[in-house]
């Protein structure tokens, strides 16, 4: 009887598992509880033996039990690596969801055995967006996690850079470094890129009508399909003519501009057909976008800017990526400013090609209007590169010392020079980390193993920031504990919070229009298992199972 017995019990497990490993799958996929059912009945149509066994649940709070269960395990590894981090960074940001909740989203950057990781831990509704409600939600989610804001473990804080986290007298960052004094506050540095634009836009008040223009384009499409089909009949008729679809330029979302200003460019012959057809329909807010789309002015920022945009939009996809370098951060800002410089100087290949096709008023057929306004355009072309060039220098201040910096000093060898002056490299910038980071590092020891520092990473190969900070704490830890432990908090501060931009991204695919009913609990369950599950194949599905069957009695 008993083999029998063992064999049954591994036929119910088998089946429990192929359920738990298909709320997993919706979970991931974003599928309603409500598909549960039929998702099993299509496995045994397919043939699954699994399920031919055991318990078949079907109730959609049992759904929602297995999802614990899952959570459970999820949450139970990412509290073993949280705990495995020597320090902890922060990432926090706030938004609103489809029912215009208020919602804080938080995440942690850790770092284990060398490699930095950004894990999930929460997405909260909270009251208000005051600099007091979040810093006390962000103070309960670092107690659920463990991370006492007191312990010297909590070494960074990015987020984006909104005066409730900023500010200088009752901002968050403030008040988690009364608490924690070494805990370095970074302002986003992709937000830094777009908020220079912003404030390079918003200081040309030609530039900034000229967003309002594309902004009332794409609502004049927007609200009407047919416009919008018309629009790309147009476009297809016409020769060397590409349909886009227009974009809203919205300061607060990066790279719409440009995006914005490129589908006027592209399909700027059939607008402006379109606008005229519209116009002979009665259409008076198509007459006035005509008018402004026939200007000189109008077609000339548009070139201008399908030059200047891209140059920003490249430095600020750099800064989304998941690792910034932070020793790329002054180059990467120099080389664009460089590169603006230039713009400013000689005229871009967009703009050589408005002024090639320009011939008299007719531009590509359409007869352009207010042509003495060249010199107008000139002054505008002007100052709003130099304000987008000022704006960047003051969104990155290039001479301002700070702990970011200096870490990225110490620990890029890149930038390191030749073996005849090693020895003075980096050194006030290692006084700066000595005088941050006492409670940490033992400073006169630090100090004396400075040179012998350099020359050890040096010779060991490793050239990039991440790289280095990997070996010293693999590969030289020992004999430079010091350096060993600023490595760790490196990797750790966060320099960007592109991942809450992620996370929102996230949150609005589970909570839509059709699933608004979604409970904050519900959500915040989803987001983590769609975030951080593993496979289906790696999933320990058998802890869930466990945890599962080990809660309450369920529903079939």
């Amino acid at each position: 009887m008993k083999p029998v017995s063992e064999q049954a019990k591994q036929s119910e497990n088998e089946c429990l598992n192929a359920q738990i490993r298909t709320v997993l799958y919706m979970a991931q996929e974003n599928i309603a509880a409500s598909k549960f059912e039929s998702l099993l009945n299509l496995q045994r149509e397919n043939g699954c033996s699994s399920l031919s066994a055991g318990v078949t649940y079907k109730h959609h709070e049992t759904v929602a039990d297995m999802e614990e269960a899952l959570l459970s395990v999820t949450k139970q590894e990412l509290r073993e690596k949280i705990d495995r981090s020597d320090y902890v960074g922060i990432v926090i940001d706030e938004t609103l969801n489809c029912t215009l909740d208020k919602k804080l989203i938080v995440f942690a950057r850790i770092v284990l055995d060398g490699t930095p990781e950004t894990v999930f831990l929460g997405n909260y509704t909270i009251d208000n967006g005051t600099a007091e409600c979040v810093y006390a939600k962000v103070q309960e989610v670092l107690r659920e996690w463990g991370i006492d804001e007191d312990h010297p473990r909590l070494a960074g804080l990015a987020s984006d850079g909104a005066s409730v986290m900023t500010g200088q007298i009752t901002g968050v960052g403030v008040r988690m470094k009364e608490k924690q004094a070494k805990l370095i506050h970074v302002h986003c540095i992709a937000h830094r890129t777009a908020l220079a634009t912003k404030d390079a836009t918003n200081s040309v008040e030609t530039v900034a009508d000229y967003r309002l223009c594309l902004q009332n384009l794409f609502k004049l499409y927007r609200a009407s399909g047919d416009r919008t089909h018309r629009l790309k009949q147009l476009c297809d008729a016409l020769d060397e003519v590409e349909y886009k679809c227009l974009k809203h330029p919205i300061s607060v979302r990066w790279l719409s501009l440009g995006k914005a200003v490129d589908a006027v460019k592209q399909t700027y012959p059939a607008l402006i057909l379109e606008l005229e057809e519209e116009g002979q329909r009665g259409n008076t807010s198509a007459v006035g976008l005509l008018k402004k789309a026939k200007m000189f002015i109008f077609v000339a920022i548009t070139y201008m800017l399908a030059d200047v945009i891209p140059v920003i939009d490249r430095l600020n996809l750099t800064f989304q990526k998941d690792n910034v370098n932070p020793s790329t951060i002054k180059p990467m800002v120099e080389s664009t400013t460089h590169m603006l410089t230039q713009l400013l100087d000689t005229p871009g290949d967009n703009e050589r090609e408005f002024s090639n096709s320009l011939q008299g008023a007719t531009f590509n057929t359409t007869t352009l209007t207010h042509l003495h306004n060249r010199g107008q355009y000139e002054r505008v072309r002007r100052e709003f590169i130099q304000g987008l060039i000022d704006a960047l220098r003051r969104r990155f201040p290039q001479t301002e010392v700070t702990i970011l910096s200096a870490l990225a000093t110490v620990f890029d060898v890149e930038r390191y020079p030749g073996a005849d002056r090693l020895a003075g490299y980096g050194q006030a910038e290692m006084d700066v980390l000595r005088r941050h980071y006492t409670a940490v590092i033992n400073p006169e020891r630090a100090q004396r193993n400075f040179l012998p520092f350099k020359t050890a990473v040096t010779n060991y190969g490793a050239t990039s920031f991440d790289t280095v900070c990997r070996c010293v704490i693999r590969q030289l830890y020992d004999q430079f504990p010091d350096f060993g432990e600023l490595a760790k908090i490196a990797l750790v501060i966060p320099v960007s919070s592109v991942y809450a931009e992620r996370g929102f991204s996230v949150q609005n695919l589970i909570k839509t229009k059709g699933r608004n009913r979604l409970n904050e609990d519900r959500v915040n369950r989803l987001m983590m298992l769609r975030w951080h599950s593993k496979s289906l194949r790696d999933f320990d599905i058998g802890s869930a199972r466990e945890n599962f069957l080990t809660t309450k009695t369920r529903r079939k």
